[in-house]
């Protein structure tokens, strides 16, 4: 892993920030994606990306600990808001090589990066808020 990766981005308030061409950049550099959604937002729009590990914000707190200390994570989530919180945690259990997707798969899909096919139709009123039709209905 190159270690001048997280030196990129923006620091605020401890928290480091990287845009998703930038998290892209690192994750080809060996950085290790930490999806939060939730299966059924995984099951809308997914990354087209080897190694990603799915620990859902719901379970975060029961299961953050799994998640590997020794590598760097970005943690990715719709639009960066759940991801940023669950930064906090990690940095409140130790990890410091930890970084914040800001823009999420939304920003993802937006910059043409790496996407899987999907077939679903969506409804809801924000990226954040987005539900399966099929699954709505």
């Amino acid at each position: 892993m190159d270690d001048t990766c997280f030196e990129t981005g923006m620091l605020i308030d401890g928290i480091r920030h990287l845009t998703v061409k930038q998290s892209y950049q690192c994750y080809l550099k060996g950085a290790v994606i930490i999806d939060v959604r939730e299966d059924f937002e995984i099951a809308v729009k997914n990354f087209d990306l080897s190694g990603i590990i799915s620990c859902p914000y719901s379970t975060f707190l029961n299961f953050h600990h799994t998640l590997p200390i020794d590598k760097p994570l970005i943690l990715v989530d719709c639009v960066g808001i759940h991801s940023k919180e669950a930064v906090k945690m990690l940095l409140g259990s130790g990890y410091t090589n930890i970084a914040n997707m800001i823009g999420g798969i939304v920003d993802w899909e937006q910059a043409g990066l790496p996407m899987l096919e999907s077939n679903e139709n969506l409804s809801g009123q924000c990226p954040c808020t987005m539900r399966s039709r099929t699954k709505a209905e």
